[in-house]
């Protein structure tokens, strides 16, 4: 009897610790949460003022509580879901982030100040594409453009594309293809 009290003492002391660190985990995993503020209500402190203004542009790229719903659930793409995905790639574009090779989707909300989840849905519902598209995109253009600068007699193709933040041909290519319906060296060809 005291054996089976031992052993069950002792998976419940190891199942306390896992939880703990389980939790402890998947909460230091998810930076975003350090970088919210605690918000101040006028309710609770009458009527003060934020001092931190929107990360981006006029408006903020945090939702509204209350989004616009239709049928089944799915959030219709409001006017303000535009300007923030506008604020994104505005924020994509003027800092080129795309030529960060390994770029990431957390990446980038760090640096729109935007959860994930909330980020992943603006560039797919208003964007009609996913992520990795969407910078593949502006790596497209940022490579024809190049191609068409004196850098372009320096660097080969492959050059080239690690500079707009390629890091793997067959992405590149594949990227390229997709894009423009034809491969990098048919592009440099048709200039």
């Amino acid at each position: 009897m005291e054996i089976l009290e031992f052993a069950i003492d002792t998976f419940a002391i190891g199942l306390s610790l896992f939880m703990v660190f389980w939790t402890a985990y998947n909460g230091f995993s998810q930076p975003e949460i350090f970088k919210q503020h605690l918000s101040l209500t006028e309710q609770n402190l009458g009527s003060i003022e934020p001092t931190r203004a929107p990360s981006l542009g006029e408006h903020s790229l945090r939702p509204e509580k209350n989004e616009p719903q239709f049928g089944g659930g799915k959030p219709m793409i409001s006017e303000l879901d535009i300007q923030r995905f506008n604020a994104i790639k505005e924020l994509i574009q003027e800092q080129e982030l795309f030529t960060r090779p390994k770029l990431t989707l957390r990446d980038l909300s760090e640096a729109a100040d935007l959860k994930e989840k909330e980020l992943s849905r603006l560039i797919n519902e208003c964007g009609k594409i996913n992520f990795y598209q969407l910078i593949n995109g502006y790596r497209i253009e940022k490579f024809k453009a190049l191609s068409e600068t004196s850098t372009a007699d320096e660097l080969s193709i492959w050059g080239l594309a690690m500079e707009v933040g390629f890091n793997s041909k067959s992405a590149f290519y594949s990227a390229f293809k997709e894009h423009e319906g034809m491969t990098p060296f048919q592009y440099q060809k048709t200039q």
